[in-house]
């Protein structure tokens, strides 16, 4: 395999690309943006790839990296990123259940984002979870040989072995001390019962329709939004539970390379 130049953790959301990125940060052969896990700069219309280069220093013989899950559902970017980037890319995936993704989704969007109202935050949830209709939308734009899918089951209970398939695959060698301790993003906790409660309360009274005042009464208590929490009642199920259909794609697919399946 000829040298890798850029490495993207493309997502989805809510499926351990943050754990990843911590992982792959300890590696020596990896470079991420200045004191930064994403750079925010595929969220442009219009791509340049020098300019790009400019959000990294000390780059020189690594693999140019961020974790930008993002990107995943972004149906336009591939086709600017592959008009702009001439170089060797990588795609990483992570594949989590898909029901645990669309409940995790659903309680970080609703948490964390200002959406118009719950047709939105649900539309927008179903589409990070869209694996099928992500991943094929990539692959118009990309070969086969372009993307890495972890098993985030695999990446969760083998972290070791799934950061070295990764890495040996991209030409790379682990030489520290791995610490795989961080694995949960701090930023789904929520920082008090008495807020919890306070913010339940103003639900009672505020209604599903004041959506944007709710908003900012979580957000300035810093805790889950429960105004959406009926569409995320269903119990997680089995991590190892792959669906039959994404087991069919990979099969059918067989130049991309897969770890933990």
């Amino acid at each position: 395999m000829k040298p890798v130049d850029y490495m993207f953790i493309v997502g989805p959301r809510r499926s351990g690309s943050t754990f990843l990125y911590h992982l792959l940060l300890q590696v020596k052969g990896f470079c991420f943006p200045d004191g930064e896990k994403e750079s925010f700069y595929f969220q442009n219309k219009v791509l340049n790839e020098s300019l790009y280069q400019r959000y990294f220093s000390n780059s020189r013989g690594k693999i140019i990296s961020e974790s930008a899950p993002y990107m995943f559902d972004d149906c336009e970017l591939p086709k600017r990123l592959k008009k702009e980037f001439n170089k060797n890319i990588k795609f990483v995936i992570i594949y989590r259940n898909e029901n645990n993704l669309y409940k995790s989704t659903i309680d970080h969007y609703s948490a964390y984002s200002n959406f118009r109202d719950e047709e939105e935050l649900v539309l927008k949830a179903r589409e990070n979870c869209n694996y099928m209709r992500n991943f094929n939308n990539w692959l118009k734009f990309f070969p086969e040989d372009s993307f890495v899918i972890i098993n985030f089951n695999y990446l969760s209970n083998n972290s070791s072995d799934t950061l070295s398939d990764l890495v040996d695959y991209l030409g790379l060698q682990i030489d520290t001390n791995i610490n795989y301790s961080v694995k949960k993003n701090s930023a789904v906790e929520s920082r008090s019962k008495l807020a919890s409660r306070i913010v339940t309360l103003s639900s009672i009274f505020l209604k599903r329709h004041n959506v944007q005042i709710l908003h900012k009464i979580y957000h300035f208590f810093g805790v889950r939004n429960l105004i959406y929490k009926s569409k995320s009642r269903k119990k997680n199920v089995n991590e190892n539970n792959v669906s039959p259909e994404f087991m069919i794609f990979l099969k059918s697919h067989p130049n991309i390379k897969s770890i933990g399946f």
